[in-house]
């Protein structure tokens, strides 16, 4: 209801502690929304490139393909082989299909490499209308077996699972530390990070597993659904 961006500050020092606590990364992945809405964008990714290029082996973007891109933003892109875009495609359900064409002649023209992909079906999280919470026992197999496979860095914090990360920022669900999330300004320890990383979470699952369905039914991609919250 309220959107606002990050500062610049807060972003960068988020990419900082990420390469501070890891060696390489084999993906940085920058995801919203939508990318191409933040202002500072351009910068957040030539400071990325500028001071960690060396020990990261891409740059993945998820876009809708809706924002035309700036030419300061082609040329940053064309010149190196590691940004890589992954375009979603809602146009089966919204109308914006020009956009995306554009999008893709245009980097055809400067060899950007992309890949674009049919959002016709989300999974359906369940989350946070369903209302019966899943055993202990269950709640263990869901979070060993599940599909969301991307660790989130937000304010600091290495976070085992984004929509955990993202659901707690809208207030949704509630987050605790060594289950959730581990504070990076405070874990120096690679050993522990690289764990936690692998889901040695102190429960042995997340908060959010308690009530997400991940998998178990599929809802239209880009459909807005009024849900109430619910106390967990």
């Amino acid at each position: 209801k309220e959107p606002k961006d990050r500062s610049l500050d807060d972003v960068l020092r988020d990419v900082d502690i990420t390469f501070a606590r890891f060696d390489s990364v084999e993906t940085l992945r920058f995801l919203g929304g939508e990318p191409f809405l933040y202002p500072d964008f351009y910068r957040v990714l030539k400071y990325s490139l500028d001071e960690y290029g060396d020990r990261l082996s891409n740059i993945t973007i998820i876009t809708n393909g809706t924002i035309p891109l700036t030419e300061e933003m082609i040329s940053l892109m064309e010149r190196n082989e590691k940004i890589f875009l992954s375009i979603t495609d809602y146009t089966s359900h919204v109308p914006y299909g020009k956009n995306i064409r554009k999008l893709v002649e245009l980097l055809k023209e400067h060899n950007i490499s992309y890949t674009l992909y049919d959002a016709g079906e989300w999974n359906d999280l369940g989350f946070p209308a369903e209302k019966n919470p899943e055993s202990k026992d269950q709640q263990k197999i869901r979070f060993d077996t599940c599909e969301m496979n991307c660790r989130t860095v937000y304010d600091g914090k290495l976070w085992y699972c984004s929509y955990e990360s993202s659901g707690y920022r809208a207030e949704l669900t509630p987050a605790y530390e060594d289950i959730d999330y581990i504070d990076l300004e405070k874990v120096t320890d690679k050993k522990v990070i690289y764990e936690f990383y692998c889901g040695f979470t102190k429960t042995g699952t997340n908060t959010l597993c308690r009530f997400c369905k991940m998998g178990d039914g599929k809802i239209v991609g880009g459909v807005q659904m009024a849900r109430d919250k619910i106390d967990l």
